[in-house]
């Protein structure tokens, strides 16, 4: 009895300390710039309903703020809704996760939540918006 008491005793202490480790980290987030955004977005095709393996940009902010501006074609998914509307990204080759400036808190989140969700091609736009508009590019405002 003592033995049985133990052996579940160690399993719950280990399960505890790395049995919720999904293992993804800032480590694991790869940046792209808004040149290197750019590029990825013409070469192929940007629809959510096109080929498999598009690329697909991914906007976290809630839906106030992409209406206020986004990038063009951006897709407005909010962090709070991807457990609902992950789907939208299946058809995903590459994702690029675009927030509201740098270090931007809700896409670092998003691109974390989206690695954990097993997609693997997922990158964050350094500078987000932010950078984008600095670089000279256009915004689309609306929903």
């Amino acid at each position: 009895m003592l033995r049985l008491i133990a052996f579940f005793t160690g399993l719950t202490a280990s399960l505890l300390l790395c049995g919720c480790n999904t293992g993804i980290s800032d480590k694991n987030l790869v940046y792209v710039g808004s040149d290197e955004a750019e590029s990825l977005l013409q070469q192929g095709d940007t629809s959510i309903f096109g080929t498999e393996g598009a690329t697909i940009l991914v906007d976290p902010r809630i839906p106030w703020q992409y209406s206020q501006g986004h990038i063009p074609g951006a897709l407005s998914l909010p962090l709070e809704s991807l457990f609902f509307d992950a789907w939208k990204l299946d058809n995903a080759g590459i994702i690029i996760v675009s927030g509201e400036s740098w270090n931007d808190s809700v896409a670092i989140a998003m691109s974390k939540d989206l690695l954990k969700k097993g997609f693997k091609d997922v990158r964050t736009l350094k500078g987000g918006l932010t950078s984008w508009t600095e670089s000279g590019r256009d915004i689309e405002k609306g929903l």
